[in-house]
């Protein structure tokens, strides 16, 4: 099972696509896609935190494309998904770092390390990420 969270924060995007692949900077691979979300769920220009095979991963809607990276900040461990989200960067509430959320990328400190992300792809309304 997993828990859905969802945050109404952001800017304006088009709806999804079927079928549309995310990359991933994430390490390995061979893993499973296992469904996630659903895809009704996440309406444009929102994020929601989901806990699945025990990781926190914050799913964001930018411009009608998916992407799934850690959801706990890499600099004291708040949950992004508190945060705000503006075009592809999510803003920490603790300590306003910012990341990119298509690579996971620290855009604005204080935080160092980026967040690892994940693939992910949309089939039939479900949202799937290879975990």
């Amino acid at each position: 099972s997993f828990a859905l969270k969802a945050h109404p924060r952001g800017g304006k995007a088009d709806f999804f696509r079927d079928s549309r692949k995310m990359k991933s900077n994430r390490k390995g691979g061979g893993n499973m896609a296992v469904e996630i979300a659903s895809a009704e769920d996440l309406g444009p220009g929102k994020m929601m935190a989901v806990e699945k095979n025990g990781k926190s991963i914050l799913i964001a809607n930018v411009d009608g494309e998916y992407y799934a990276m850690g959801n706990i900040c890499t600099h004291r461990g708040c949950s992004l998904s508190d945060g705000t989200l503006e075009g592809d960067k999510v803003q920490c509430p603790c300590h306003a770092s910012r990341f990119n959320v298509k690579t996971g990328a620290v855009e604005n400190g204080p935080a160092k390390d980026p967040e690892p992300t994940y693939s992910l792809k949309v089939e039939g309304g479900k949202i799937l990420a290879d975990l």
